[in-house]
């Protein structure tokens, strides 16, 4: 699989009328605050989310209605990856052309299983086999602080568009 790396992250709430940047150094990251409930965990849900997932955010943070962009490297090349609620942009750095899509099937699972190097597939409802969405990459990267004790490998949701899909990518993700 090829090498992601997290540059930056942006975050913009015009309801709140507040922003914040996050830069991510090459090594280890740790995010760490003097107080509980400041957002820790949601700068690491907001790093998924960019990318199509689905984590389970408070309602704090859901009456924000804010919009991210992450900054990230593949194998060293960057991009650019902008969410507002189901619009995500895609953008390769030094590139003008960006590639728009509303929603996480389809197109952007391709697009974004191309670059991860993602080949996994999982049947569809049709019995056909389908590049499952983004978060099927990212579930083992994932442990939800809550519900992975009582629930391995469901740190998102939305994940039940697929039947029986934990065998599948638990073997495609650890061979």
């Amino acid at each position: 699989m090829p090498n992601l790396r997290f540059k930056q992250l942006l975050v913009l709430s015009n309801s709140a009328k507040s922003a914040n940047q996050f830069t991510f150094g090459p090594n280890l990251n740790l995010i760490t605050a003097k107080d509980n409930n400041v957002g820790k965990s949601t700068i690491v849900k907001l790093l998924f989310w960019s990318f199509g997932c689905e984590p389970s955010f408070d309602t704090t943070w859901t009456n924000t209605d804010s919009r991210v962009i992450v900054a990230f490297e593949i194998d060293s090349k960057g991009y650019e990856i902008y969410r507002y609620k189901s619009l995500i942009k895609l953008r390769g750095s030094g590139n003008d052309a960006v590639e728009t899509f509303t929603d996480v099937s389809g197109d952007l699972s391709v697009r974004l299983a191309t670059l991860f190097g993602f080949h996994a597939l999982l049947p569809s409802r049709k019995d056909s086999l389908v590049v499952p969405p983004p978060a099927y990459y990212f579930v083992p990267f994932y442990i939800h602080q809550k519900r992975s004790w009582s629930s391995a490998w469901e740190p998102f949701d939305k994940l039940g568009k697929f039947k029986e899909w934990k065998q599948t990518i638990i073997k495609y993700h650890v061979g």
